[in-house]
Formats: structure tokens, sequence, C-alpha cells
């Protein structure tokens, strides 16, 4: 009697799958060729999807800064600013992500390097030069864990650099 699958749908080592102990070796091996293949093409439409998003985001980006210069309130275009580098921050995930081409390998330590310099380049003219320097083990997580860590640390950099120096 055959074992319950998994909640993944794939059945357990051992288990029979009804119709697959009939096919001939042949058959096995034509079957999983054409799975490999439906794999592949999945996987290569993943990637495109991808790419779609990071340069959608980079686009969305490059359209916010365009607009920047025609905000004469100052609350205003702060607000439009933080915003404009919070998509910054997913475009730069999605850039890294993109080059790794895997879900589980956004390299956390150059995530927030590029972070941090992206938040001093957009901090401007600041009283005084400003390094930062991440110090960290090689890490690395997911998409989905990454998003809000270089979010939190785009937030955290940003507000360092707008306080750091009192009324200077």
């Amino acid at each position: 009697m055959a074992k319950p699958e998994l909640a993944t749908g794939i059945p357990e080592p051992g288990t029979t799958v009804d119709g697959l102990d009939s096919l001939s070796r042949e058959d096995l091996v034509s079957r999983c060729r054409s799975l490999r293949r439906d794999l592949d093409c999945r996987e290569a439409m993943l990637r495109e999807l991808q790419h779609r998003a990071k340069n959608s985001l980079q686009l969305v980006t490059s359209m916010l800064r365009l607009q920047h210069h025609r905000i004469a309130d100052p609350e205003a275009r702060a607000a439009y600013d933080q915003t404009m580098h919070r998509v910054e921050v997913l475009a730069i995930l999605y850039r890294q992500f993109h080059e790794t081409r895997s879900e589980a390998d956004v390299d956390l330590k150059r995530f927030a390097e590029e972070i941090c310099e992206t938040a001093i380049d957009n901090a401007g003219d600041l009283p005084a030069p400003v390094q930062v320097t991440v110090q960290a083990e090689r890490l690395r997580t997911s998409l989905y864990t990454a998003m809000p860590f270089g979010l939190i640390l785009n937030e955290l950099v940003a507000s360092g650099l707008r306080h750091a120096f009192g009324d200077a």
C-alpha cells in the first residue's frame, strides 16, 4: 500500500506512484527528461521575471529622480526622497539577486555595503566626509529576508546621517 504524499506533493522515498511502476526504463528516462525541460523552462521564465522586476525598479527610481527638483515644499521633498530611497534599496536587492540567480543566495554583507554607500550618496552635501565600514561575516539569506533587512538598514543609516552633525 502506498504511503501518503508529503505536503509538497512529492511522494516519500520508497513509495510507489500509481502508473510509474509499470513504465519501462526508457519511458521513465523520457519522462524525467521532459520534466527537466519543463523545470528548466520555468526557471528561465522566473529569471526573466526577476530581471524585469529589477529593471522596472531601476526605471521607477530614475523617473522619481527626474521629478525630485520640481518639489518646492521641503517637507514634501523629504517625504518624496525617502520613498525614492526605499525603492532604490529594493532595486539594489533585485540587481544583486539577479546576479546570483539563486533565491536563497543574497550576500547580506555586500547588500549592506551598497545600501550604506547609496545612503551616503543620497544624503547630499555633508559637513564632514563619512565612510561606513560594514564588519560582518559572509552571511547569505533569501530575498524575502534581505528585503526588510535592507529597508531597515537604509532607514537607520539615513537617520544617522540626518542627525549626525546636529545643526551643522
